[in-house]
Formats: structure tokens, C-alpha cells, sequence
């Protein structure tokens, strides 16, 4: 499985972008697709690029698996904390990405740090359901 990382500095002297790298490892591998879709947003916002046209970019109908997780914002950044709830910029992107795949792909919530009651991350895997519901329609109900 290959996953999109988030990153804080461009290397000096590289000219691919990560979309470009991603998809010619995937060309050239058998590997699956761990979409992060958080590492997208976050990235997207640290770096300055649309994450919809990002997400454009990418075989989707690579993607074996979605991950979601919060972020902190940093005096300068976003950080890729994984200790929040996820954002609604997130499920914006998230609802995106599975519109555009067309179908329901199979999704974590990544929740490593400050970990909330059991109440909360089923709150949670509601709101996962209640926005691919809302990308996909009936897909995602016979997918629940």
C-alpha cells in the first residue's frame, strides 16, 4: 500500500509534485492506494493547492482505503495530529472523493491522541456515514 504522506517542507531542487509522484509510482507498482484524505487537506492548506484538484488528479480506482483524522492548527501550520475530530473541510473533501470514485470505499478514523469516549468516535463513524450517505446516496446506505 502506498499512502499520500503529509510533508512541512518542499525539497529544494524538486520539481514533481506529489500528485505527479503518486501516480507514477502507481503506474509503475502493483501497489494499493491509502488515500489520507486529512494529509490532503492538511497539505493543501500548509502548501497553497486546491485539494479538490488534487484529488482530481489521482486513480481513484486505486484506493483499497480512506483515512480521516483531525488536525491542530499551528501558529503557521496545520498540524497532522490525529487527536481531533475530523473537520468539516475534511468531510467536504471526503464527500468529494467519493463522488468522483463513485463508489463506497472502505474508511478508518484515525484517532491516535487524546482519545475521546466510546460516545464520541461512534458520533463519529455516524458523521462518516452521514456524509458518504450524502455523496453517494443509497450506495452508502446498503454500504452501512
Amino acid at each position: 500500500m502506498l499512502e499520500n504522506p503529509t510533508y512541512y517542507v518542499k525539497l529544494p531542487g524538486s520539481d514533481l509534485g506529489e500528485s505527479s509522484f503518486l501516480n507514477a509510482v502507481l503506474a509503475e507498482t502493483d501497489a494499493g492506494f491509502l488515500l489520507d484524505v486529512n494529509n490532503v487537506y492538511v497539505n493543501s492548506q500548509n502548501h497553497g493547492f486546491d485539494p479538490y484538484l488534487f484529488i482530481d488528479t489521482l486513480p481513484l480506482e486505486r484506493v483499497a482505503q480512506v483515512h480521516l483524522a483531525g488536525h491542530t492548527r499551528s501558529e503557521k501550520w496545520l498540524i497532522d495530529t490525529h487527536s481531533q475530530h475530523v473537520s468539516p473541510q475534511v468531510f467536504q473533501l471526503y464527500e468529494h472523493t467519493l463522488s468522483r470514485a463513485g463508489r463506497m470505499l472502505p474508511t478508518l478514523i484515525e484517532w491516535d491522541y487524546d482519545l475521546p469516549s466510546l460516545a464520541t468516535l461512534l458520533e463519529e463513524v455516524q458523521n462518516v456515514r452521514r456524509h458518504a450517505h450524502a455523496a453517494l446516496g443509497v450506495l452508502a446506505t446498503e454500504a452501512a
